[in-house]
């Protein structure tokens, strides 16, 4: 069984911003080869994101940026299928390319949570994280190091496959079926005005609070004052020096759901505004 794992870690709240690249190349359901890969983001660090993962501009000064850190190495994964754990890094991979004015190569992409949630029914809707994966196992894992999390993705993956005795390929027809009656799952995308849940707001915005809010309330979101299970988004405005993000009780209280399988995103403002024309211009 061939595949790579991929997993990365960014220097802000702005997807496109990594600053980490972690692979873990499998052959024959064993790691042949590793790469941790250190990445100019060519854009600021924020301090919520360094406190979760170590990495500053300091430890990125004279490395490569995402076009010459990736772009060849992208040739040399088009024979392996890619997987990852959610959606964050294809996504992270996808907005990095437009950010360079690129074409993101035809790489054979998986979310290998597809794989534990099928794998282990009581996980399905939740504990589905990396991190609640990793302890169920009995897998050490120093999370938020890219190369780390790929390699106890990778360990993830050779239990579910050995649960279930399937192959990673067995996974691209078989991560489409409903998770509960295994039927064929509805092959249709969300529309982002389709979603139902929370959008919170937290930290100092550049607009009052309830402008933002009246803004999601007429998309159809509930603007709830705390950060639950039914929350989509968490908005984090910048502290009154225009730089950091603050690490506030509700970003705290979103990384635990996120380590928990929730599929809540921690988006900036300006994210919110992208979020709220996409919304306006659709239908």
């Amino acid at each position: 069984m061939n595949y790579v794992v991929l997993d990365v870690e960014t220097a802000n709240s702005d997807y496109s911003s990594i600053c980490q690249i972690g692979l873990v190349v499998i052959r024959d359901s064993k790691i042949a080869a590793e790469k941790s890969i250190l990445v100019d983001p060519e854009m600021h660090f924020d301090a919520m994101n360094t406190n979760i993962h170590g990495i500053s501009s300091r430890h990125v000064v004279g490395k490569d940026t995402f076009p010459a850190a990736f772009y060849s190495l992208a040739e040399k994964l088009k024979p392996f299928p890619i997987l990852h754990h959610s959606h964050f890094d294809h996504t992270a991979i996808n907005r990095a390319y437009d950010r360079y004015n690129a074409t993101a190569p035809a790489l054979r992409w998986l979310d290998s949570t597809k794989i534990v949630r099928r794998a282990w029914p009581q996980f399905a809707q939740k504990g589905y994280g990396l991190s609640n994966m990793c302890k169920h196992l009995d897998i050490k894992i120093k999370h938020h190091d890219a190369l780390e999390d790929a390699r106890a993705t990778h360990l993830v993956l050779a239990n579910a496959f050995d649960r279930t005795e399937t192959t990673v390929e067995d996974w691209f027809e078989r991560s489409k079926t409903n998770l509960t009656t295994n039927a064929p799952a509805r092959a249709t995308q969300v529309q982002l005005s389709e979603k139902i849940g929370g959008i919170v707001f937290t930290g100092t915005l550049s607009k009052p609070r309830g402008e933002l809010q009246n803004c999601a309330l007429e998309e159809g979101y509930t603007t709830p004052k705390t950060v639950t299970q039914a929350t989509v988004y968490l908005v984090v405005g910048q502290d009154q020096a225009g730089e950091e993000l603050p690490i506030t009780s509700k970003v705290k209280r979103a990384l635990e759901l996120q380590e928990n399988g929730s599929d809540i995103q921690i988006i900036s403002e300006g994210e919110f505004w992208v979020l709220m024309n996409q919304n306006s211009n659709i239908g």
